[in-house]
């Protein structure tokens, strides 16, 4: 009797030892996950991945992948756009991957701290197809998406005539769209900042689609996400509760 119930405690222990086991690299595989997932996760679902749609970094497709995640920025300050295109706008659109942002001369000797990803979407498979993509925010502490903007630019590319980027017509046959939080307050905003479409809700930023793409056929993809400084949710009354914030988005396509 003593013997079948030191097996059955045996029994126990080692079932409670496996399950302590797969807790801890459970917690261990979260704690990586969110400390080096980065900022902005773009992703190719399965199913549109098998039809042959898929991303990479390199306009050659030398390799390409369902998944890409651009560096983590920290801290992150508030910003103008006007900034970000006068002192960068010419090699975020000419660096693949992610772009480490410019230091401000003067008294400002500071990055700008913002998120600058460009990558490339294809069609490897043999057929046309309707490729839809969401933006989302998947976490997000604190009022940072009320201060926040992200643009996406599809097919920038510079003139070879061209010295520099320095403003948004520079981007010729490029396409952009702007996406902010809904404001809490009216802003009369520069001219740059202005017609930005508001997000879908408070955790989808926007539902898109491209038409037709053909077998073979690239598409460029430019993001830029920043803290807006003229935001009228980027105040100082609400200071405590953007810096030291965190959000974390993900760019999701499939075939609609």
């Amino acid at each position: 009797m003593k013997k079948i119930r030191y097996k059955s405690a045996r029994r126990i222990f080692r079932i409670g030892y496996f399950i302590a086991l797969v807790i801890m690299l459970l917690l261990a595989f979260l704690t990586y996950y969110g400390q080096y997932s980065g900022n902005f996760v773009m992703t190719v679902d399965e199913e549109t991945y098998d039809r042959g749609i898929a991303i990479s970094e390199s306009k050659e497709f030398e390799t390409y992948a369902r998944w890409l995640t651009a560096d983590a920025v920290e801290e992150v300050r508030d910003i103008t756009l006007e900034q970000i295109i006068y002192n960068d706008f010419e090699g975020i659109l000419t660096t693949d991957g992610s772009f480490r942002d410019s230091v401000l001369g003067g008294a400002n000797n500071r990055k700008l701290n913002y998120l600058a990803y460009t990558f490339y979407l294809r069609n490897v498979g043999r057929y046309e197809t309707n490729v839809g993509y969401e933006v989302v925010i998947t976490d997000v502490t604190g009022m940072l998406a009320q201060g926040i903007r992200i643009m996406i630019i599809q097919d920038g590319y510079i003139y070879t005539d061209q010295t520099s980027i320095t403003t948004l017509d520079d981007l010729r046959d490029g396409t952009y769209t702007l996406y902010q939080y809904e404001d809490t307050e009216h802003k009369d905003y520069p001219q740059v900042l202005q017609n930005a479409k508001n997000f879908l809700s408070d955790s989808v930023v926007c539902h898109e689609q491209i038409r037709g793409l053909g077998a073979d056929q690239t598409k460029k993809f430019t993001i830029l996400m920043w803290l807006e400084g003229e935001d009228p949710d980027c105040t100082i009354k609400n200071i405590d509760q953007i810096y030291g914030s965190k959000i974390k988005i993900a760019m999701n396509f499939f075939i609609e």
